[in-house]
C-alpha cells in the first residue's frame, strides 16, 4: 500500500545524514526505486553534495543495495 502511494512521487527528506535518515533513504531506494528523493543537507566544511556522497551514499547501510544493483546502476539511481 505504501509503495503504491509513493511510486512516482517526489519526497523531501531532512536529517538524512543521521542514523535514522540514512536508514530511511536506503529503505526507500531499495523498496521504491521509482520515487524521487530530495535530500536537504546543509553545507559545513564540505559542500552539501560532498556530504551526501561521504555521509550517506558511502555508508555501510548501502552496501547490500550497491551489491544488488551493481555500481553503475547504483550510481544512476543516486544521482
Amino acid at each position: 500500500m505504501i509503495k503504491e502511494q509513493l511510486t512516482g512521487k517526489k519526497i523531501a527528506i531532512t536529517g538524512s545524514t543521521g542514523f535514522l535518515g540514512t536508514a530511511l533513504v536506503e529503505q526507500l531506494l531499495r523498496t521504491i526505486p521509482d520515487v524521487k528523493l530530495v535530500l536537504l543537507v546543509r553545507s559545513s566544511k564540505r559542500t552539501a553534495s560532498q556530504r551526501v556522497k561521504r555521509e550517506i551514499l558511502n555508508n555501510d547501510a548501502f552496501g547490500p543495495l550497491r551489491k544488488e544493483l551493481g555500481d553503475e546502476e547504483f550510481d544512476r539511481l543516486t544521482r
